[in-house]
């Protein structure tokens, strides 16, 4: 008793809101007795050596180099899709909606951790349940228990907040699947695994495609070609595959940290190369030709789509979260706006730049348009090569978990299993990009669907059935009690439109092909 009322007391500050305030770990209070640390020292052990190995930099541009890769080629096309002028505002709009969307699973998953540790509290009987019929939103009213900790007054209230919702010791959220399972059942668990592993397969044949239009042109321009176009597509982009292998071996996000640095900076050259002949062509040219500022037709629903899937990070996030231990909310708002603020601005000067050069000829792959000549366009498809071929590790990692959530019903990131997985996802992923050679059919059908649904619905899905079990809500009408409700149900209701409409685009388009 003595040694429980001195580890309350040391808690000087009020608790804080997990909504407002900063991280809250319940481990600094727990694990200071030798009889406490008996029962789940372990998972103390294991949450000090968590701490740190995320930090803020290093979790920022793991998320960054998820996003961009081989999709920034087809921007300047995403902008002559639907103007200037239009582009620019849809990459604020949807990277305000991505962010919001960050944010709501960042704070779905503190829901879960918070939970774990009531349940953790009720267990040791640090904590105990009392009848309250006067107790708000019929809401159950948790307080420390008096007999093993005579200072309860610091720590009652932040239980109070919680209905029944606990979760057991070894539930363990680290992916959006694991999300959906807590939130609603094994159902959502499987339907988040599946669409995950839907556009990760995606992406990574949209990667191998795109490897193989720029390997050759690379090739061509240093040794005379010895194969036909398609043997040299096939060639190089299999060499590719096998020399990154070993990085999508890794078992952690944090171990490729300098592999996401170099795809951010082999990135910035391209953007960087772009800008330069551009503005070196309309000096030369007068700025001659046609530049819509908006173009009003359904064409704009294609640049919806494309601009969308240049956010898509956000299969990772709760990976990136878990490895940072227990971070602050300002350490969180840094890592969601540097992640969406940086893509932003190296967009938009792709996307601006590219189409001033080629206006109304800007091609689907922008490298396409250049002179195979152009020295500085032939390290910028070198640059782009490597970003594109160091981006695989980064999209095998997440794919790897959601087939294990499929059919082994958790992630168990083991050595055998990923020496067997992760073969097996880049050999599949090869073999369907060795058929194909438009990648924008591939972006289109990812981004309209499964992307719109990955980022757009399931996020604030989670979030809203998360909050209300965490207030014992009962009834869709508590979703909109407050902002944060609202601004959730916002986004679904626009996640769900813009599925429906980028879907029918997608559809359309393939019609026309």
């Amino acid at each position: 008793g003595e040694v429980l009322a001195t580890m309350w007391g040391k808690a000087k500050s009020p608790i804080p809101d997990w909504e407002s305030e900063d991280s809250f770990d319940d481990r600094s209070l727990l694990l200071p007795s030798a009889s406490l640390t008996t029962s789940f020292g372990s998972e103390a052990s294991s949450g000090r050596r968590k701490q740190g190995r995320g930090s803020v930099r290093s979790s920022t541009f793991n998320l960054v180099a998820t996003m961009i890769g081989g999709g920034t080629l087809s921007i300047p096309y995403a902008f002559r899709s639907c103007g200037l002028v239009v582009g620019v505002v849809l990459y604020l709009i949807i990277g305000c909606a991505s962010a919001h969307a960050l944010y709501l699973l960042i704070a779905s998953k503190k829901f879960c951790e918070d939970a774990r540790r009531k349940h953790r509290l009720v267990t040791t009987g640090l904590i105990m349940e009392h009848e309250d019929k006067e107790a708000p939103l019929g809401r159950q009213n948790w307080s420390l228990n008096g007999d093993k900790c005579p200072t309860k007054a610091h720590h009652a209230a932040k239980w109070r907040k919680y209905g029944e919702f606990e979760l057991n010791e070894d539930e363990v959220v680290d992916s959006m699947a694991s999300l959906g399972r807590v939130a609603f059942g094994r159902w959502a668990e499987l339907l988040s695994g599946f669409l995950l592993l839907l556009v990760l397969l995606l992406t990574l044949i949209a990667y191998f495609i795109l490897l193989g239009d720029a390997l050759p042109y690379i090739v061509s321009h240093f040794a005379p070609a010895n194969t036909s176009a398609l043997g040299g597509r096939v060639f190089t982009s299999a060499m590719a595959g096998l020399l990154v292998s070993p990085l999508c071996f890794a078992g952690s996000l944090t171990a490729l940290r300098f592999v996401a640095q170099f795809s951010v900076m082999s990135t910035l050259f391209l953007a960087v190369a772009i800008t330069t002949r551009s503005i070196q062509h309309n000096i030369k040219t007068g700025f001659a030709g046609k530049v819509d500022l908006a173009v009003p037709n359904l064409s704009c629903l294609l640049s919806v789509i494309l601009i969308s899937l240049s956010f898509l990070c956000h299969f990772n996030v709760l990976t990136v979260r878990e490895e940072m231990g227990a971070p602050t909310r300002k350490k969180i708002q840094q890592i969601v706006v540097s992640t969406i603020a940086l893509p932003i601005v190296l967009y938009c000067t792709i996307g601006i730049f590219g189409y001033l050069h080629f206006r109304e000829n800007t091609n689907q792959d922008i490298l396409k348009n250049y002179d195979p000549s152009d020295l500085l366009l032939v390290i910028a498809h070198g640059t782009l090569s490597l970003t594109v071929t160091l981006s695989l590790p980064l999209l095998v990692n997440p794919c790897r978990k959601s087939i294990q959530v499929l059919f082994l019903g958790r992630s168990i990131e083991s050595l055998p299993i990923r020496l067997v997985l992760t073969p097996l996802i880049l050999g599949a992923s090869f073999a369907v990009a060795s058929q194909l050679d438009n990648v924008v059919v591939v972006w289109s059908f990812a981004g309209s669907t499964i992307g719109t649904a990955c980022m757009f619905i399931l996020p604030p899905l989670f979030f809203l059935r998360l909050r209300s079990l965490r207030h014992g809500w009962v009834g869709l009408g508590w979703w909109v009690v407050d902002r944060k409700g609202k601004a959730a149900v916002a986004l679904l209701v626009g996640g769900c439109s813009a599925l429906v409409l980028c879907t029918y685009q997608a559809v359309a388009g393939l019609k026309d092909q």
